[in-house]
């Protein structure tokens, strides 16, 4: 493959945030001038590999029919782009055609063509609509930007990116993105370039922050994170976001990195689980993408990565309808290649145990055999998994004898004491079949000591604690646990999730950016109300 580069100074003034009357903007980029290309054959995009995108590729999925917005600065004609239609909020044009970039590279993440030339995007076949709400500096009034959501509201759109940031919260920004979740949209929006290299403090902009909007970080090739992706409590998940290529002004190709670029790479996989999973609503899919993660830095769920690095889950093989040069008349022909559907003389599934805690190993086994009572070897199942708010999905195969194993180790997600029910779908060419159970998971009263080194350190030292978990037998804790610091007024300084094996947790607090005084370090079972334990430490002066 062979780049021809074009030197050029084409500037993204995305990073300044302007003065007033604009609210928004675009934030973006880690250059401000943008290297711009013509290319020859594919260019590479490091990220796929991180996610996992091929393997979705090969199975058919491609976001067909899925309808995505993004709000932005509009999006370009590009030859590597198909723009489904769209709008212009913006007083001082009509037109939604880009006129800053960066629209036009968000919108390329999303939905490039797949045509072996330039980029193709997460979801090539998804339709892709420019919501025009920022101008050629990368500008927005909030109340533009609000008649995006609402345009995108009334188009019936399956997802709405924004690579947009506000710093201060506006409510009827917010009641209107959560009236769009209400009505099954999905939120995507980048949370923003002002983090650290320490990872310190809440830098996440609006609207990432909201609840209903899924707030996105930016990791480079090495599962790392960029070290201007925001930090806080509200980051979601982590994407590829670093020396990303895609579409650009002019029909080229540019680089660039950021939280902007990110987002888009969540959503155009949110529109490959929404064609995979059509009957899911938009909270279980959000749930879907938050439990297909790789989980980075602290265990469990932290204000760096959120739940972690968005991955590709295993997905039954989609169906691909080879088109017809005359539909009617292929409609009315008896279909030679069609196949009687079948139902398996034994489809089983069985749990290791009927109840059991947060923490235990979930187990659960079936076989299949044909008519004839063959094994059917190397069939999907795919396993549904339900309990009160709660949601799961995942997908095993058979082995050889026609046998599925599945595990989970329940502390590893959001399970809470409830009963479960397990849908279980059998595919297999010409066979399908479903077995429906249950388990419970029953309430769980651990007892929490913390041990401290120390009631007193100096300021810039480490506090260092540990935390023993024991369940109401007095055996060992396995689960995460909810750490949280606290200062003299009660304002929650640091929150993290850890999770504790064999029911013993130990940590070091760093004091060097806490002020002196006297703070609270509290420990609960994650996902069990009405336990805690806490203990207080006074930093003092050097």
């Amino acid at each position: 493959m062979k780049i021809k580069k074009i030197v050029t100074s084409l500037v993204l003034s995305g990073m300044v945030i302007t003065s007033l009357p604009y609210n928004a903007f675009a934030s973006e980029t880690v250059d401000k001038q943008i290297q711009t290309y013509v290319a020859q054959g594919n260019l590479s995009q490091p990220g796929y590999d991180l996610v996992g995108i091929d393997s979705l590729v090969a199975k058919g999925y491609t976001g067909k029919g899925v309808k995505i917005a993004v709000l932005d600065t509009g999006i370009a004609s590009h030859s590597d782009l198909t723009i489904a239609g769209g709008v212009s909020t913006v007083d001082y044009t009509t037109s939604y055609q880009d006129d800053h970039g960066h629209g036009t590279h968000v919108a390329g993440i999303i939905g490039g063509k797949d045509n072996n030339t330039g980029i193709t995007g997460i979801a090539p076949a998804a339709e892709l609509y420019a919501v025009k709400v920022m101008n050629q500096n990368s500008e927005a009034f909030n109340a533009d930007v609000i008649e995006g959501i609402r345009w995108a509201i009334d188009h019936d759109m399956d997802i709405i990116n924004m690579s947009i940031g506000l710093n201060n919260e506006n409510e009827e920004m917010k009641e209107i993105l959560d009236e769009a979740y209400s009505k099954g949209i999905l939120i995507v929006a980048s949370a923003g370039n002002y983090g650290n290299v320490e990872a310190t403090g809440d830098n996440v902009l609006y609207p990432a922050k909201y609840d209903s909007v899924i707030a996105v970080g930016a990791v480079n090739d090495s599962k790392i994170r960029w070290s201007n992706s925001a930090t806080g409590s509200k980051v979601e998940v982590v994407a590829p976001g670093v020396n990303i290529y895609s579409t650009f002004l002019n029909n080229q190709f540019a680089k660039a990195s950021g939280t902007s670029q990110a987002a888009p790479f969540v959503a155009g996989l949110l529109a490959l689980y929404k064609e995979a999973y059509p009957e899911l609503s938009n909270v279980e899919i959000r749930s879907l993408l938050q439990q297909n993660t790789e989980d980075l830095g602290i265990v469990g769920r932290d204000t760096e990565y959120g739940y972690g690095l968005v991955k590709i889950p295993s997905l039954p093989n989609q169906t691909v309808e080879t088109p017809s040069e005359n539909k009617e008349e292929a409609a009315t022909k008896p279909n030679e290649d069609e196949v009687e559907v079948k139902e398996p003389s034994t489809f089983t599934l069985e749990f290791s145990q009927e109840s059991y805690q947060v923490g235990d190993l979930l187990e659960i086994n079936g076989v299949a055999t044909d008519e004839n009572g063959n094994p059917l070897a190397n069939a999907d199942v795919r396993l549904n998994i339900r309990g009160g708010e709660k949601f799961y999905l995942y997908s095993v195969k058979t082995n050889t004898n026609g046998e599925y194993h599945f595990s989970l180790d329940l502390s590893q997600l959001r399970f809470t004491a409830t009963n479960y029910v397990v849908e279980a779908t059998l595919s297999h060419e010409s066979y399908e079949a479903q077995q429906i159970g249950s388990f419970e998971i029953g309430e769980s009263q651990p007892e929490i000591t913390i041990f401290q080194d120390s009631n007193q350190v100096t300021s810039g030292e480490n506090l260092k604690a540990s935390t023993t978990v024991l369940d109401e037998n007095g055996n060992p804790y396995n689960g995460y646990i909810t750490v949280i610091l606290r200062n003299e007024q009660g304002k929650e300084v640091r929150k993290n999730y850890y999770l504790i094996k064999n029911g013993v947790y130990t940590y070091n607090f760093s004091t060097r950016i806490l002020a002196t005084g006297i703070y609270t370090l509290e420990v609960a079972p994650r996902y069990i109300d009405g336990v805690s334990s806490s203990v207080s430490f006074t930093v003092s002066p050097r």
